[in-house]
């Protein structure tokens, strides 16, 4: 007696989804993590000779994986020397992508920016995708930022009790240091265009207003009036503004 078509449709999907799970099983295995951050925020004397910036790729599967990075954006100032290293490769320059030696279980893959600026002032920005070879929606995006100061402006920036954090931000960010009550804050964009000015209420300011797409370095001039201190105390710092989540 043979058995109804149905029957034998239903057994032939059902070894066919079968296959394709097996099939999807090992990619689903291509797990991953990020170390020490995604985001990685730096800075430096212009006449430095050489910063170097790591993010790590720790392979979490059990077998070896070959991970895929690829180049979203850059924004350099004219005349920085950069270049890039990854798990089995060192480029000159930063080409928009490629695929790394595989990386056995517990390994780290990583992507390294050498970066000299060649004593010229300015804040550089990369973004890159990573992900498994051949898995690109299982990407994570990573983003490298550095800012120059000529010499003696970073010791004093790094005394000033005026600061915002988290930075990099998605749009919520917190003062450090003494709050008073007349602060006012401009804030200008990658151009020097004045975005406008706020005054935090208890030292928390909210950049949730000024949306993007991809990531943007905003400029937060501080001004702080002090019955102790005559005038406006001025400060300035850069914060990369994330997309929201």
């Amino acid at each position: 007696m043979h058995a109804p078509f149905d029957t034998v449709c239903f057994a032939v999907r059902s070894a066919t989804l079968c296959l394709v799970a097996l099939l999807v099983v090992p990619q689903a295995r291509a797990q991953f993590s990020i170390t020490p951050t995604d985001s990685l925020v730096t800075s430096a004397p212009a006449d430095s000779i050489l910063t170097i910036m790591q993010i790590d790729v720790v392979n979490e599967a059990a077998d070896s994986v070959a991970f895929t990075w690829r180049l979203i954006q850059e924004v350099v100032p004219e005349g920085w020397d950069v270049n890039l290293c990854d798990l089995g490769e060192c480029y000159d320059g930063i080409p928009n992508s490629a695929t790394m030696i595989p990386a056995a279980t517990d390994a780290h893959a990583y992507l390294k920016l050498l970066v000299n600026p060649l004593a010229i002032i300015g804040d550089g920005f990369w973004h890159f995708w990573i992900y498994p070879e051949g898995d690109e929606d299982a990407k994570r995006d990573l983003y490298f930022r550095m800012s120059t100061y000529a010499v003696g402006v970073g010791e004093l920036a790094l005394g000033n009790s005026i600061l915002w954090a988290p930075n990099p931000s998605f749009g919520t960010l917190h003062l450090t240091g003494e709050f008073f009550p007349q602060t006012r804050v401009q804030l200008f964009d990658a151009a020097g265009r004045l975005l406008g000015t706020q005054r935090p209420t208890s030292g928390t300011l909210n950049l949730t207003m000024y949306p993007s797409k991809s990531p943007q370095i905003l400029t937060l001039v501080t001004l702080q009036k002090s019955s102790s201190v005559p005038g406006d105390r001025r400060h300035v710092q850069r914060i990369l503004l994330l997309p929201s989540e």
